[in-house]
């Protein structure tokens, strides 16, 4: 029996699915509103580019200004801006803590991917991604709680990193923990499409 290969060329990002979070007590946090307090960081690193920008993609800070900077390779090339009032930020970061992203544990997620990949290949399925861009996320808060949990994590400090988020999250459905990674690549995408950023060289 011949094998079949399914590949995936990276063109665009879209999730048929919807991702929807598990019922259990919210997560909590703090954070100074410090202007030079660096929230959270959210960036790609693209495997096919030589020299590729190191400066991330978007930079949040506890005051809630948003940096954001498109390479010179990039359609929007140059540095943006905007401002996320106090309970808009904390809402977004509670949102990235619903969808497990705070929470993640990548070489458990690493070994559930490898058991599904060998599930398929025995079924003579290959997956083949063209073109890897491997998502970053970074996030620095002043305290966590979890969610379903009263245990406080001070200076939380978490640095997440997985390949074809999207791509894998359509491939692999059974994977819940890839479910919600996808949902706060989303998230934090939306922050990046909003009409009211505004180039920092006006």
């Amino acid at each position: 029996m011949k094998t079949k290969i399914i590949s995936v060329v990276v063109l665009t990002t879209c999730l048929v699915s919807v991702w929807l979070p598990a019922q259990q007590s919210a997560p909590d946090l703090a954070f100074p509103a410090d202007p030079d307090y660096l929230l959270l960081s959210f960036t790609y690193i693209h495997s096919m580019l030589e020299n590729p920008d190191t400066t991330p993609l978007m930079q949040i800070y506890g005051d809630g200004r948003v940096h954001v900077h498109y390479p010179v390779y990039m359609q929007r090339a140059g540095d943006y801006e905007l401002q996320l009032g106090n309970l808009e930020l904390r809402q977004l970061l509670l949102s990235l803590a619903e969808t497990g992203a705070l929470d993640l544990d990548i070489q458990e997620l690493g070994e559930l991917h490898q058991l599904q990949k060998e599930l398929l290949a025995q079924q003579n399925l290959l997956i083949y991604i063209s073109d890897s861009t491997e998502m970053v996320i970074n996030v620095h808060l002043e305290f966590y709680k979890p969610p379903g949990t009263s245990a406080q994590i001070d200076n939380f400090q978490k640095s997440v990193r997985w390949s074809n988020v999207a791509q894998e999250a359509q491939l692999f459905p059974e994977l819940i923990e890839l479910q919600g990674l996808a949902e706060a690549e989303r998230q934090l995408q939306a922050i990046l499409e909003r009409v009211n950023l505004r180039s920092v060289e006006d």
